[in-house]
């Protein structure tokens, strides 16, 4: 079972932020440990039925995690924690990341969808076959973007309208900003010295356009350039949730 999920309470009925780091500074620091405060009677100022509830919540927690039930973690957990699930349940998370002739979703077109899901990736080009990425899409229970919630996600709503997104949603570019992380993903990977291989280290953004503009001239070279471009941005998102959820755990 993995640590990133039991070491939090936060989805426990009653207990918040503070609550929780009064238990962590008490050495109560996994589900376990709180069973066990809870059933030797050791001081935690709670009474016998809000004992039992405890007891009662965190049995209903290991079978949830032990299925990877996302359903029962997502609502009770706030938003800011839901890295927790990215990283407990890795088979079933989704790292996305698309690219596009523009910022507007109105006049631009979407171009590329990258993504990773497990051990499994894969790559939606503009025109070809949409299948393997929503086959993909409906086995992911959780999502991870950086900027998604003001770009991605838009975009791939009006693009793909009947598309059907994960409830859970991990965005990087604000969990970066909890621990002091500011800027583009580029940026914030150059914060924590993740490093991209060098045929993409000096793209950015604003290099995607350009690229596809150059491979609708019949230039298959730029079209490769934007395809490890785009590979570069998921395994990016890899690094990141990994270094900032290490800081935040």
């Amino acid at each position: 079972m993995s640590p990133f999920l039991t070491r939090t309470f936060l989805h426990l009925r009653g207990i918040g932020l503070r609550g929780e780091q009064a238990l962590w500074r008490r050495g109560i620091t996994t589900w376990s440990h709180l069973e066990h405060a809870l059933r030797s009677g050791a001081s935690l100022s709670v009474g016998p039925r809000r004992r039992d509830a405890l007891l009662e919540e965190l049995a209903a927690s290991r079978v949830a995690a032990k299925s990877g039930d996302v359903t029962f973690f997502g609502p009770r957990l706030p938003r800011s924690e839901h890295f927790r699930l990215a990283l407990a349940l890795s088979k079933s998370t989704m790292f996305l990341d698309i690219e596009t002739t523009g910022l507007s979703r109105y006049y631009d077109r979407l171009t590329v969808v990258g993504w990773s899901l497990g051990h499994e990736t894969g790559l939606y080009i503009a025109g070809s076959d949409e299948t393997p990425f929503r086959l993909a899409l409906s086995r992911a229970a959780v999502l991870v973007t950086f900027n998604g919630s003001g770009f991605d996600l838009p975009f791939l709503r009006y693009v793909f309208p009947d598309l059907t997104l994960p409830n859970t949603h991990v965005d990087l570019r604000y969990l970066a900003r909890r621990v002091g992380l500011k800027g583009s993903q580029k940026v914030v990977e150059g914060l924590v010295g993740a490093i991209r291989p060098g045929d993409v280290r000096g793209l950015d953004g604003s290099a995607a356009p350009l690229l596809w503009h150059r491979y609708c001239y019949g230039d298959l070279t730029a079209l490769r350039t934007l395809l490890r471009y785009n590979r570069a941005d998921i395994n990016g998102m890899r690094i990141l949730l990994a270094w900032i959820s290490t800081d935040r755990n």
